[in-house]
């Protein structure tokens, strides 16, 4: 009997190392390689878990920070992401098309940008190309929007527009555009409305709403640009995608479109300069001032502390405080002018002129707690309100605007800018 459990034993050490050498082989596999590699840069390690040999049934263990789970047991999100992971290693899909239906289902956010990273990845590792069907804006990025193709409908046909790279903003516009102010909706929208900053957003979020924009059968959306300096790359790109588009901006606007005539009424607000930028230690275009001069120092290039000095002047000029009848006119008539082409330029000077006295559109939780008011529509002075009423009937169909009216002529009397 002892050599017969001898020989067993002997056997059974034998079948060990076999299984090491099988288990080491396995894992020894150069898309098992990549694939470990691809869910350790997403966190994750893993194994094959025996679960019955005799069927060669077999499961995948993962871990992630220091605990252990099956597979099945993973989130949505994380199924979502292995199954691709495994389908591309496990069958080793090379130079193929896939084709992905809307990736971003039952996905948070996080997880669509984590898939989205992976399907780059995978991309360039395996030369295969993916195709995604989505409506979710987290696959529109600075790196992805050179391919894609924007499909919307016009006139009840289906329309497919390729974005070239050549009609599209430069690329540290283009940055900006869609990522800094998560302003990629607009690649899902009909129509866009596009404004300075974050108090012109949620004023004109809620005129629109408060004026019908929920039974237009459009997708209406109103962007802050982040500075009038921004309007034409986001006009560029928009033309681009053939989305519809139009502006509302302040009266010192017209210092960048007007005529040279229009441009002659603004004059640089020098003591402004002097105490927001170059006094006041704070000041983050101070900042970025110093940093572009000292770039175009080492470089030799003026080109973009040239940009940043027009932005700085762009937001501190105003109109002339005392405008002739002549001067009056000339800026009323093109105003209309530019209003007829999809720019409205507030006649009054900026937001402020059409609030309540005392509001200001710069301390946000006050204009908050205002535009929650139910009646605050009413409360808006007249006849501004009806230059705010003008511009949002011009986005929405006319069977839309509840407050209906005809086009309010602009009044003129004494811009007040801001």
């Amino acid at each position: 009997i002892q050599p017969q459990d001898s020989r067993y034993e002997r056997g059974t050490a034998g079948g060990q190392v076999k299984n090491q050498n099988a288990k080491a082989s396995f894992y020894d596999d150069e898309n098992l390689k990549s694939l470990s590699a691809d869910l350790k840069a997403l966190g994750y390690d893993w194994e094959l878990e025996t679960i019955n040999p005799d069927t060669n049934e077999y499961d995948v263990r993962l871990s992630k920070q220091g605990t252990s789970f099956s597979v099945t047991a993973a989130s949505s999100g994380e199924r979502e992401l292995l199954t691709y992971l495994f389908a591309i290693y496990a069958l080793n899909v090379r130079d193929a098309v896939i084709v992905v239906d809307e990736p971003e289902l039952h996905l948070h956010p996080r997880w669509q940008r984590a898939l989205f990273q992976l399907f780059e990845k995978l991309s360039e590792q395996t030369g295969n190309q993916f195709v995604l069907a989505t409506h979710s804006p987290t696959f529109i990025s600075p790196a992805s929007i050179q391919f894609v193709t924007r499909v919307y409908s016009e006139n009840q046909r289906s329309k497919i527009l390729r974005l070239n790279q050549p009609d599209l903003p430069i690329a540290k516009h283009l940055f900006n555009l869609v990522n800094s102010q998560n302003n990629e909706r607009i690649f899902f929208s009909d129509k866009v409305l596009l404004v300075e900053g974050i108090s012109d957003r949620i004023f004109f979020e809620k005129a629109l709403d408060t004026l019908g924009r929920e039974t237009s059968s459009e997708v209406i959306e109103v962007i802050s640009v982040g500075g009038k300096g921004l309007f034409a790359a986001y006009q560029k790109l928009l033309a681009a995608c053939h989305v519809s588009n139009a502006l509302v901006a302040d009266l010192d606007y017209i210092e960048q479109v007007g005529s040279p005539t229009l441009k002659s009424l603004f004059k640089l607000n020098a003591v402004e300069i002097k105490q927001d930028v170059i006094d006041n230690i704070k000041s983050l275009d101070g900042h970025a001032l110093v940093a572009r001069i000292e770039e175009a120092l080492k470089v030799g290039s003026w080109d973009d502390a040239r940009e940043t000095w027009e932005y700085i002047k762009s937001r501190r000029i105003a109109v002339k405080p005392e405008l002739s009848d002549e001067e009056k006119a000339a800026l009323k008539s093109e105003l209309e002018a530019l209003r007829s082409d999809g720019m409205h330029i507030l006649s009054e000077g900026a937001l402020e002129a059409y609030l309540p006295v005392g509001l200001k559109s710069k301390d946000l939780e006050k204009l908050i707690l205002f535009l929650d008011d139910q009646s605050f529509w009413d409360k808006l002075p007249q006849p501004n309100r009806d230059e705010i009423e003008t511009i949002i009937a011009s986005l929405l169909p006319v069977h839309v605007v509840e407050h209906e009216q005809e086009v309010a002529p602009l009044d003129i009397a004494a811009p007040s800018a801001a």
